[in-house]
This record gives structure tokens, sequence and C-alpha cells, in this order.
């Protein structure tokens, strides 16, 4: 309340000064009697907000600052409050910000100061002007303004009347509020905490004012440190306080001290004032409006909780090789471990992951079961007589990953590690922190390595097809061994282990225009070109490999064959060299033959046909089984012409009539057995009639049953034609011409005597000379057809060339 210049009540000027000059002692004597000083910071721009006069120039409500701030009447007996129309300005607009009051000595507006209050009233005071005064409301102001008169004891008879005349029922809501203040002022205190550990609960979550009632509708916080945490994982938990006393579950995780902290916000705040920092004495102090404060409590308990240890555990590698080291990597866990026991420094043989603290030691048992053909099922507890390869321990003194003992690799097959914590085998001080035993399961799957099997194979290129021609088959005797006896009887475990691998392939790399040789000329497989593969089954023993068909090599050069295995559980993966000389081959060029048949032959008279045999590879006559042999046949083709060709040796076109000679019956034939290349003639053959002879020549090799004609000629080639042709008969002379014009006429012969005849000729007599002329004159034309025909005859065979290349087939 703040009072006016120009009171109701008559009062003369001298008293009116008396009292004002009494009223400012007061201030500063309380302002001395006061419990904390003025702060530094500042409130600026105060001003008049919700309230009213009384008739008497009273004012009940509050003020309000320019950033929103609120406050009342300090009730120090000042005389002007923020905004007074009648300060002439020197009421104060600046304050400091508030601090803390814990007794006041009030004065009322007659000037006479009340009975010093503290203690509960002040946290009653403070309640009020938290919860009430901070408002825009005309009749909450009034009320709260009232309110603080009364709670102090300075209320004058007839302050209530007037409050009530500028806000009605503002008196009885001054009631109200006084009532709601003593009913749940504080002091406040964070609840009674406490926390068992054991049990994983705190009790006594909320807040309790001064009376010890629990308070609802405040906001909570409560936090974790220490090995443990909330139900749902967590180390903080928010709520709202009941009207009685809360409780949360935790979860301890370790060894060592847990603390739960509360803290407990919005509650009313005790009674603090504020200064004015401008103005003059008359100014009045001010009550701060809508201060909170928060509260906080903690609670301790030393956690000592057992662990169990756990082991998950990797063979360091899942194959090893025959001969080298089965190792086992051992993974401890166990939760708070670190927390038990003295703390010192780090053990030795400690894991990578454990700190600098030693907990307590822990012994497991190592025993690495096997060898053993075939794995197993997995079971949780090792079966009865069971092959053991070796036992160890391992000590550790908290979490982390440990290597076991190392075990030699003396035999293929499986083996699995099993461990095991045995409470009962540890020390009584370590077994009062272990809850159970601990066991890893028998042949688990990562728990197990395998010593895969050397299987290999050793094979040889069957010498007879070491030097083969295109498209013939080849074989090759390979000897498998180190397989398991009952390879590929194993089928596999159902998500572990797959079955094994039934197949070994054999594969013929190639044409290499080179010799395979691992220094001069080496393979890359991986992008060699596969000519034939092959597969046979994985198991031990002798296989006989046949390339054959659309496996056979069928391109010329050097091929070599390389047997393989893609490896499974219990066999490791392996390959023959690429290099090896008793698995290469040669595919060798076709041999070829050319050849010229004699040209011209009378009837009667002997001629035939040689043959170039060509073999640049030596295939024939290589010590392979085959025969070697050129076949001449010789066809009378009579007056048939043989075939046109164009200027590269090419048959023009082929004529059925011409090819029907080859395929009736030889006048002749012979057979030449040959070792190697070179020339080859055919055995004479003479023919009566005249006529074109058609040869044909084939290139034959045979082994046992077998006979494969490897290149055969063309029938009716110009270069294999013989022509059979009747010498030409001697033309009849002409007789001279008897010279006419001489002038002296030959003398006369006598006649010889008329020659006798065979009967199956003709006599002429001198009368008949013309007739002798005309038979002369037709034997000489007849001899010059005659030598014209054999002419064209040897130019055609000149143009055919002297040497014709007989065509093959490969």
């Amino acid at each position: 309340m703040t009072t006016s210049p120009r009171p109701s009540h008559a009062v003369s000027p001298v008293p009116r000064r008396a009292l004002a000059i009494l009223t400012f002692a007061i201030c500063i004597i309380a302002t001395f009697l006061s419990a904390g000083p003025a702060a530094v910071a500042e409130t600026s721009g105060w001003q008049r907000d919700a309230g009213g006069w009384t008739p008497g120039g009273s004012y009940f409500g509050n003020f309000i600052a320019a950033d929103g701030d609120r406050a009342v009447c300090a009730l120090d007996g000042a005389k002007f409050g923020p905004g007074h129309p009648d300060a002439d300005g020197e009421t104060a607009s600046v304050y400091s910000d508030p601090y803390p009051v814990s007794s006041l000595r009030p004065q009322r507006y007659d000037g006479r100061l009340a009975p010093q209050v503290s203690g509960e009233v002040i946290h009653e005071l403070g309640y009020v002007m938290a919860v009430f005064a901070d408002t825009s409301d005309l009749r909450e102001a009034v009320a709260a303004d009232l309110a603080t008169i009364r709670l102090a004891g300075a209320e004058l008879d007839w302050q209530g009347f007037e409050a009530d005349r500028i806000a009605a029922g503002a008196s009885a809501r001054a009631d109200a509020m006084i009532a709601e203040a003593r009913e749940n002022a504080g002091p406040y205190r964070a609840g009674d905490l406490s926390l068992d550990t054991d049990a994983g609960e705190v009790n006594g979550i909320g807040v309790r004012d001064a009376a010890g009632d629990w308070l609802p509708g405040y906001a909570w916080q409560a936090s974790l440190s220490g090995p443990a945490t909330w139900e749902d994982g967590s180390t903080t938990l928010e709520g709202t306080s009941q009207a009685r006393p809360g409780s949360q579950d935790l979860a301890v995780t370790g060894n060592g001290e847990v603390t739960v902290r509360l803290t407990v916000a919005g509650l009313p705040d005790a009674l603090h004032r504020m200064d004015p920092l401008d103005g003059d004495a008359s100014s009045q102090r001010l009550f701060p409006a809508g201060r909170r404060q928060s509260v906080e409590a903690s609670v301790s308990a030393t956690a000592i909780v057992g662990f169990q240890p756990g082991i998950s555990t990797v063979v360091a590698q899942e194959r090893v090789d025959l001969g080298d080291e089965l190792v086992d990597e051992v993974t401890v866990t166990g939760e708070g471990w670190a927390a038990v026991g003295e703390i010192g420094g780090q053990a030795e043989g400690q894991g990578e992951e454990q700190g600098a603290g030693e907990g307590v030691p822990v012994t497991f048992e190592g025993t690495l079961y096997g060898p053993y053909d075939r794995p197993q099922s997995e079971q949780s507890a090792v079966p009865a007589d069971q092959p053991v390869a070796g036992t160890t321990s391992l000590t550790v003194t908290g979490p982390g990953t440990y290597p076991s003992e190392a075990f030699t690799a003396s035999e293929p097959g499986f083996y699995t590690w099993v461990w095991t914590m045995r409470r009962e085998s540890q020390s009584p001080e370590v077994r009062q922190y272990l809850s159970e035993d601990v066991t890893t399961p028998f042949f688990e799957r990562p728990e197990t390595a395998t010593v895969p099997h050397p299987a290999g194979a050793s094979s040889q290129v069957d010498p007879a097809d070491q030097l083969i021609l295109p498209g013939d088959s080849v074989r090759d005797t390979v000897v498998l061994t180190g397989f398991p006896e009952d390879h590929p009887d194993f089928g596999g475990l159902e998500g572990s282990w797959a079955g094994d691998e039934p197949m070994v392939t054999h594969r013929l790399y190639g044409p290499f225009e080179q010799r395979p040789d691992e220094e001069t000329h080496p393979v890359d497989l991986a992008n060699a070109q596969v000519a034939g593969e092959v597969s046979t089954s994985a198991v031990n023993g002798e296989v006989s490999v046949l390339f054959e068909g659309e496996a056979a090599p069928s391109r010329v050069g050097h091929y070599v064959i390389v047997t393989s295995f893609d490896g499974d559980a219990r066999v490791d993966p392996w390959q023959t060299s690429p290099y090896d000389e008793a698995e290469m081959l040669q595919v060798a060029r076709v041999p070829t033959v050319t050849t010229q048949a004699q040209e011209i032959a009378a009837p009667g008279e002997p001629f035939g046909d040689v043959a170039q045999v060509s073999d640049p590879d030596g295939v024939i006559g290589a010590d392979d089984g085959w025969e070697w042999s050129v076949e001449f046949a010789a066809y009378a083709a009579g007056d048939l012409a043989p075939l046109d060709l164009d200027s590269d040796g090419h048959v023009v076109a082929e004529r059925p009539e011409v090819a029907a000679v080859c395929e009736a019956e030889p006048v002749a034939g012979s057979t030449v057995q040959i070792e190697g290349g070179g020339q080859v003639e055919s055995e004479p053959v003479s023919v009566e009639s005249p006529g074109n002879v058609f040869w044909v020549e084939r290139l034959v090799r045979e082994r046992g049953d077998r006979r494969e004609v490897v290149g055969e000629g063309v029938c009716g080639l110009p270069n294999e034609t013989t022509a059979v042709s009747a010498p030409a008969e001697p033309g009849t002379p002409e007789e001279p011409v008897e010279d006419r014009t001489s002038a002296e006429p030959a003398p006369e012969q006598p006649t010889p005597p008329a020659p006798e005849l065979a009967e199956t000729g003709a006599m002429l007599g001198p009368q008949e000379s013309w007739r002798l002329t005309a038979v002369a004159a037709l034997l000489v034309l007849l001899g010059l057809m005659s030598m014209s025909w054999q002419e064209r005859l040897q130019h055609g065979t000149r143009r055919a060339g002297p040497t014709q290349h007989a065509r093959h087939r490969g």
C-alpha cells in the first residue's frame, strides 16, 4: 500500500512534517537492520500496475517494471511508491536485484512500527508474493497487497474496508491467500530419500513443506551416478510430485558407490526485497512477486554385487595347416568386474580391453578335443570318451580377449575347444562374487578348427597322345591321394558345416603358341582358354580321364592338363602344376600332300603319279602306334576333260560328271607305306585305250582296326591327269612337180613291173594318177590334224602348271 500526500484525515502541517521525518528515520534504521545489502544489479522502468486508490490517498495493488517483473510495497513506511502522481519526479523507477529477507520490522500507515516478524511469517509472506502477487488482475493484486500487511501485523482497521472499495472481495481473498500460505509455505525440503541397492529401489521422492506435508504438482528430476541405472536403462528420470512419497526402481550394474540426486523445481521462494536506486528518501522499497526456487537432496549407498563371467570364444584360425598351431581366442565378459577387489596395477596377461583397475582373479579351464574325421553336432555337454588333444587353463582379472596356449596340429581332422569356469574351483575370496558355473557348448561352430587333409594328384598323359592331330582324343591317367577314406560321403550339418565336394576337375588348357614354361613362357590359368573339361569323383585311386568329342583339342598348338579340387570342410583346395611335363601335349599341323601325275603316255606305256608329303611337326612316324601310307588310284576318264582352274589354282566349278569318274572302280592303284615326309611314287600303271586318266591320292593312317583318311585329293585336277594317246602316223611325201618348160624332154625311163599287193588292198594304174594325188593330200591333212591335237594337249598341260597341290580334309 502506498500513501497519498493528501490524506482525508485532519492533520496539521507540523505533525505531518514530523511524521515524514520520523518515517525517513525509520527507513534508514530498517535498512541497517535488513538481512542483506542492496545488490548492484538492477531493474528499471517501474510503474504502477494493477491496483487502485482509497479516498484517503492510499494505493492498494502492485507495480510493474519495464521487463514485466512485478512487486508490492515492502511495508517500510516510505511515502511514495513507483509512479506516484504527486511525487514530482522524486519517486524511484530503478531498483536493485532482489535479496532475501530473514526478518522484518514493518511500519503501519499511521507511522507506528509493528512488531518484528521472522521465521514462518517471512516464508508465508514469500508464499503470498510468489503465488499471488504476480498478477494483472485487480482484485488479486489488491488482495495480495492487503495479505502482506495482515501477515506482517501492520494492518489498520480501515484498510480492509478500503481494499474492498477498490476491488470487491479483496479482503476476503486476502484471508484465503493467508490461509493457503500458512498451509503450504516453506521452508521446503526435497523428500526423504532412501536408497536400497540390494532391493534396487529409491524411496521418498517428492517435496515437503514446513509442516512436513507432501506437496503435489511440482516437477522433479532424479539423476543417478555410479554403477546403476534406472529401470529403463537411463540415468535421469523426471516426474511430478504427489501428495505422498514416490519410489523408483533401479538396476545396480556393478560394485561401487551409487548416488541419487533429487531436484524439485517451481516452489514458492522465500521473501525477498529490492532497494530503490534512484529517487529520493521518500521512495519505497519493494517485495518482488512471482519468485520461484528449487530444492535438492541426495542419498548414496555402496553397491556390492556378484558378477557372472561370460565366455565367447573363437579359434584364431578356422583352417590350420598340418603341423601348425591350434590357438583359441577367449573373450571374457562380466560387467562391474574391475570394481571388485583391491585396485592395483594391470595384471600380467590381462586383455587389451581391461583398464588399469585389477579385479578378482577368475580361472577358466580349456580342453581341446580331437581330431575327428567329421564335425559333430553341437551339444551343451561333452559326451563321454572323447579324444583329447590338450588341456590348459587361463586366469584373468577382468573382461578382455586372451589367447590360449597353443597345441600342434599333428593329424588332419576337426578340433574343438570347450571352456569351463567352475565356481567351486575358485578361491573362497573369489567364489563369493560368482553366481554359477559357465561352460561353452561342445563342437560350437566358432570354437572349431579344421586341419584339412592334404590331398593331391599325380598324372601322366598317354605317350601315344602327346603328339596328335586336331580332333584326336587325349587320355590322361590320374592318381588321386590324400582324401579321407569316406570322402565324399559326408553330407554336411545344417547351419554349420557344408558337405563334401564330390568332384575333381580336369581341365585341358590351350592352345598356346609355345610349350608352357615357368620362366620363359609362363601361363595365366585364370585367363587361359579351356579347350576341354572333364570331372571325376573325388576319391582316392587311379582314374582314366578321356578328352574326346567336344572336349578334345581341335586347334594346333601346345596344351597342358591341370587337375584341381575346389576344397571343402575336410580337404584343402589344390591343383596340379601347369608346368608338369607329364601333362603336356601338342596338337600337330596336319601333314599335306602335293602331287604331279605324268602328263602324257601312249597306250600300253607305263606311267605314274608322284606325291610330295609335308609333315612340319613330325607326326608321321611318331611312336604313337599309327601307321601312315599314301594310296594312289587311277580312274579312266575317256575323253572327259579335266576341271578348269582360276589364276590362283582353285577349281572354277565342280562338274558332276568328273566326280562320277572317281566314284567308279579305279583302273589301277597302289599303296606306299611312309615313315615321314618326302617324295612318294606310285607303282607304274598302263592302259591300252586312249583317253584321260584321273589320279586321286589319299594320305592314310591306321592303328589297330581304326583307319583314318587324313587327306584326299580332288578328282579331275589338271596336274593329276595323264593323257593316254596313240602316236601320230607319218605323212606320204609329195611327188616332185614336173618342169614342163624344159627345152629338152626328159629321156624315157623303162617302166618297172607292177608289184603284187595283198588281197586286202587295191591297185592303181597310171591312168588313175589323179586319184593317187587325192589320197596323198588326204594323208597329209590327217597328219597335220594329229600334230595340231597333240600340240593343244601339251599347251593345256603347260597352262595348268607343272605342279598342283592336292587339297585335303583334316
